[in-house]
C-alpha cells in the first residue's frame, strides 16, 4: 500500500534538479523537471556524462519536493558528515572504500532495500554528494529525497536533516536515524526500530555492557554500576518525527550543542522510549581494526 502511495506521489509531485556546469569563465545553470523521484539518478548519470564529454566538472545540488503526507512515512536520515581523523586516510569515514565500495554505499544498500523505508535523506558535505550518487544502489536512489548540510556536531547535523524534512511531514511520520559508518545494519534491526514506534515514542537498539563499570574519584575507585544496568546505544534509532523535532527545538539555541547523545533530547522532553537488543555485527567503523573486521564480514 505504501509503495502504491509512493508511486502516486511520484506521479503527482515533481523533483527539481539544478545542475551547474562550471568553466573557467562562468557557470551555466541547466534545469530539469522529472515526474518521478526515481528519474533523478538517470538524469544525473546522463548529465555527468555530457559534462565529461564537454571537458567540464559538475557541481550537483538537488531540491526534491517529496510530500510525506497521507499514510505514515518512515523516513531514514543517514548521517555522513563526520571526519576521518581516526582512520588516518584524509577523508570522512563514510567515504573510505572497502573492497572498492564506500562504507556509505554498503549502508545505503541495506537501508534502501528495506520494505518499510519510504524515503532517504542524507546529511553530507556538498563535495561528497556526487561520489554518493556514483555508487548509490538503485533501491536507495529510488527512495532518495535529498541532502542536508552537516552541522558542527552530530546533533546539529541531525537537526539540519530534520529541518529539511519537516515542512512536508505529517504528525504520524517516523524518522529513522542511522550512522553511515554502521554498514552492516540488518533488515531485522531496521524493522524492530520502526515497529517500536507503533507503541512508543521511539525505539533504540542497545547492547549490554558485559564488563563491570567503575566510577573513579581522584584516581581511586569511588563506585560501580552493577552488570545488567548499563547499555551502549546503536543506530538505527527511530522516533515519532514531530515529537522528536519539537524536543530538539526546545534545546535551542545553546543546549542542543551540549547533549551527549541523540536520544537525550527525547528523554529530556519526556518521550516514552523503548530499548531493545541490538546486534554485535552492527558495529561502527572507527579504526583500521574495524575496517579489517568489515572486510571479513563482506567476504562471508
Amino acid at each position: 500500500m505504501k509503495h502504491e502511495r509512493r508511486n502516486k506521489l511520484c506521479a503527482l509531485f515533481a523533483s527539481l534538479l539544478i545542475i551547474c556546469y562550471t568553466s573557467r569563465s562562468k557557470a551555466v545553470p541547466v534545469f530539469y523537471m522529472s515526474k518521478a523521484v526515481a528519474d533523478i539518478g538517470e538524469i544525473i548519470r546522463r548529465t555527468c556524462r555530457i559534462a565529461e564529454l564537454l571537458g567540464r566538472d559538475t557541481i550537483i545540488e538537488t531540491y526534491n519536493y517529496v510530500i510525506y503526507g497521507g499514510d505514515t512515512m518512515n523516513i531514514a536520515l543517514i548521517l555522513a558528515g563526520g571526519t576521518g581523523e581516526r582512520l588516518m586516510r584524509g577523508r570522512p569515514k563514510p567515504f573510505v572504500s572497502v573492497r572498492g565500495t564506500m562504507i556509505i554505499t554498503h549502508c545505503l544498500a541495506a537501508v534502501g532495500a528495506h520494505p518499510l523505508i519510504d524515503a532517504i535523506q542524507i546529511v553530507a558535505e556538498e563535495e561528497w554528494r556526487e561520489k554518493i550518487y556514483e555508487q548509490m544502489p538503485e533501491a536507495a536512489l529510488k527512495k532518495l529525497s535529498g541532502f542536508s548540510k552537516p552541522g558542527p556536531n552530530r546533533q546539529r547535523s541531525i537537526f539540519n536533516g530534520l529541518k529539511t524534512i519537516m515542512p512536508s511531514a505529517k504528525k504520524s511520520d517516523i524518522i529513522v536515524i542511522h550512522d553511515a559508518t554502521r554498514p552492516l545494519v540488518s533488515e531485522t534491526l531496521i524493522t524492530a526500530c520502526v515497529k517500536a514506534c507503533e507503541k512508543y515514542d521511539g525505539g533504540i537498539p542497545v547492547l549490554p555492557v558485559l564488563d563491570t563499570i567503575y566510577m573513579r574519584k581522584e584516581r581511586c575507585v569511588d563506585s560501580f554500576h552493577e552488570r545488567g544496568t548499563v547499555y551502549t546505544q546503536q543506530t538505527p534509532e527511530a522516533y515519532r518525527l514531530k515529537k522528536y523535532y519539537a524536543a530538539n527545538q526546545k534545546l535551542l539555541p545553546d543546549k542542543l550543542d551540549q547533549v551527549n547523545d541523540s536520544a537525550e533530547p527525547a528523554v529530556l522532553a519526556g518521550m516514552n522510549l523503548v530499548m531493545f537488543l541490538g546486534e554485535a555485527t552492527n558495529f561502527r567503523i572507527e579504526t583500521l581494526i574495524d575496517l579489517e573486521r568489515l572486510k571479513v564480514f563482506i567476504n562471508i
